[in-house]
């Protein structure tokens, strides 16, 4: 994380190489930690503390939850929000940075407005991947078949949200008596998707499987 970066000179002259995008929550966490080493060292006692409370706050609560990449960069967004509101505080001598610390909660305003973004996005692309998923006709024939929205609910987004793989969730016709139109163990025909077989699987995901897809193949029904 600190590759290319001049550790001797500090002036404001001396360019920083860009920042690469992180692509799991560790990169973050790890990150963060290099943050906190370098704030022990030149930040004041009061900033070394909230960073510290980031780094807690982020290895306790948001590592446990599934990321993809592009979620990353909101929380990252919001990290960089913390810290700079932290910095006005304290030029305006308004503060002494303790309800940015407060910030750090999984019951803030601004990250369950992040949470629950990410969370409605989740369901928009997972209801358009039903909507656009092709069934049988009696004569054989493929028609499309379009799903109501409402059959998405968020509480099942959630537990789908943890079936990832690789930053793909979890084909769930994969696994399912209706099968997926493509036939590799790995690769779905749907970009959003993966084929692979997960650990467990919610009684509600497995619900929601059996009404639209006809239910758990048997081989997979120990899940």
């Amino acid at each position: 994380l600190t590759g290319g970066v001049n550790m001797q000179n500090f002036s404001a002259a001396v360019p920083l190489p860009p920042a690469s995008q992180a692509d799991t929550c560790d990169e973050v966490v790890d990150a963060l930690l290099s943050l906190e080493m370098f704030g022990n060292e030149y930040f004041s006692n009061t900033l070394s503390e909230l960073v510290t409370r980031i780094v807690v706050f982020t290895k306790q609560n948001l590592r446990r939850l599934s990321w993809q990449k592009q979620d990353l960069l909101l929380v990252v967004y919001w990290i960089n929000s913390l810290l700079e509101n932290f910095r006005v505080e304290m030029e305006a001598g308004t503060s002494d940075g303790s309800h940015v610390k407060a910030r750090c909660s999984l019951d803030a305003s601004d990250l369950r407005q992040l949470l629950n973004q990410i969370q409605q996005r989740h369901i928009q692309e997972f209801q358009a991947v039903l909507a656009s998923a092709p069934t049988k006709t009696h004569n054989g024939h493929q028609k499309q078949q379009v799903h109501p929205t409402s059959t998405v609910t968020p509480v099942i987004a959630k537990q789908l949200g943890w079936l990832i793989k690789n930053d793909k969730r979890l084909c769930l016709r994969y696994i399912s008596n209706a099968g997926c139109r493509s036939s590799s163990d790995t690769v779905c025909h749907a970009t959003p998707r993966a084929h692979f077989i997960p650990d467990s699987i919610d009684k509600l995901v497995r619900d929601f499987i059996g009404k639209k897809f006809g239910g758990i193949k048997e081989e997979y029904t120990n899940l």
